[in-house]
């Protein structure tokens, strides 16, 4: 049986149990659902969540990257975070699908205290000035 935990400081949480008496028991294995397993004692909290995409240079890259942080974040239960971030990733990926012709990336890092989306393209960064390198 599984159960599925977060906290808003934690990770997710999926543990699985053969009936509800193995859960008590705080056995930890089969596959069926049940609302009180007891997490297994190996699993670290993971506090920190990074997720990447790669979109293709078309037109369905925002509605994409958008949907995508929209699934992490109420996956990881921030709801409350979901339209900023989806309106400024939509900002973003849109600017690169304009103004430039390759991949996009996009990547999600959350943290208790904070969330970061970055998106990136496939444009050589340009030098300061051009000249020499930066340093």
């Amino acid at each position: 049986m599984a159960t599925f935990t977060h906290s808003p400081c934690g990770p997710l949480n999926v543990d699985f149990c053969r009936s509800s008496s193995d859960c008590h028991r705080g056995r930890t294995t089969g596959a069926a659902p049940h609302g009180s397993c007891p997490q297994a004692p190996h699993r670290p909290t993971q506090l920190a969540h990074d997720f990447s995409l790669f979109a293709p240079a078309d037109a369905t890259a925002p509605q994409v990257c958008r949907d995508f942080v929209r699934a992490v974040l109420r996956t990881l239960d921030r709801a409350p975070l979901v339209l900023p971030a989806i309106l400024c990733t939509s900002e973003l990926v849109t600017n690169v699908h304009l103004h430039t012709k390759g991949t996009t990336m996009l990547r999600v890092q959350l943290t208790p205290a904070r969330l970061r989306v970055g998106v990136y393209d496939e444009t050589p960064p340009a030098h300061a000035g051009g000249h020499g390198t930066l340093g």
